[in-house]
C-alpha cells in the first residue's frame, strides 16, 4: 500500500478552532474503523518514539473521543476538529506536521494512514480571552 500524498492545509490561526475535512477513498467508510486519530506535531518523530505523549505533540483528537466525526448521510465524509483552547498554545509562525490514521475494525495492529501533511500556524495578536 502506498502512502497518501502529502497535503498542505495552508495556514491555521493560533487561538481559533481548527477543523480539517476529509474524504475516505478506496471504498472505506467511517464504520470500518474502530478508532481514528488526528495528530499534530512540531516535527516528525524518529522511529524510536512509540507513543503520542511526548512534548512535540501539539494536539490529538480521536473518533471515540468525539474530535473526529462523520456526516450521518455520507459515511465517507469526515472532519477532525481541535478546540481553540488547545490551538492557543500552538507556536505562532511554525510549520507543523499532521496525520490522520485509522485502526481497522478488529485489527488493532493494522493502522491505516488516511492523510498526512503540514500547515503553518499564524500567530494571533490578541492573547486575552476577556
Amino acid at each position: 500500500m502506498t502512502a497518501p500524498a502529502e497535503k498542505d492545509l495552508g495556514t491555521c490561526m493560533r487561538g481559533d478552532g481548527f477543523r480539517m475535512t476529509f474524504t475516505l477513498e478506496n471504498d472505506w467508510l467511517g464504520v470500518n474503523f474502530d478508532e481514528m486519530k488526528f495528530t499534530v506535531r512540531k516535527r516528525i518523530p524518529p522511529s524510536s518514539v512509540t507513543s503520542d505523549t511526548d512534548s512535540d505533540v501539539l494536539a490529538q483528537v480521536t473518533k471515540t473521543g468525539g474530535g473526529i466525526t462523520f456526516d450521518p448521510l455520507d459515511d465517507t465524509q469526515g472532519a477532525a476538529a481541535v478546540l481553540s483552547d488547545v490551538t492557543t498554545a500552538w507556536p505562532g509562525g511554525a510549520r507543523v506536521y499532521w496525520d490522520l490514521q485509522g485502526q481497522v475494525n478488529g485489527d488493532p495492529k493494522s493502522p491505516y494512514t488516511i492523510g498526512r501533511g503540514t500547515f503553518t500556524v499564524a500567530g494571533d495578536v490578541t492573547r486575552s480571552d476577556d
